[in-house]
């Protein structure tokens, strides 16, 4: 594809988001800011581990970490998110 059909596919896209479903910009998590994280845990404690665990996927999945967590207890849908019970070890 020609450098020139990218920008105009690009700045068409821009164009036809609807500004319900934009978010402000945020600065990214870099492995420096994820490093200084992980000397303030200790990862013999559970929730610590768990923390760096998601830290690390979301860096390396390259993914929002608002979409891979749950803001809040209250927000949580047992229906919808992953549970403990949903965890299983198949071997075939």
């Amino acid at each position: 594809m020609e450098t020139a059909e990218l920008e105009a596919l690009l700045q068409a896209a821009e164009k036809a988001t609807p500004h319900t479903t934009r978010r402000k910009k945020r600065v990214p998590y870099t492995l420096d800011f994820i490093l200084v994280i992980w000397g303030q845990l200790d990862l013999n404690k559970p929730q610590d581990t768990t923390i760096y665990s998601c830290l690390m996927t979301m860096f390396y999945a390259a993914g929002h970490l608002g979409e891979f967590t749950v803001p809040n207890l209250g927000a949580f849908e047992k229906d919808r998110h992953i549970k403990l019970s949903n965890i299983r070890i198949e071997h075939n």
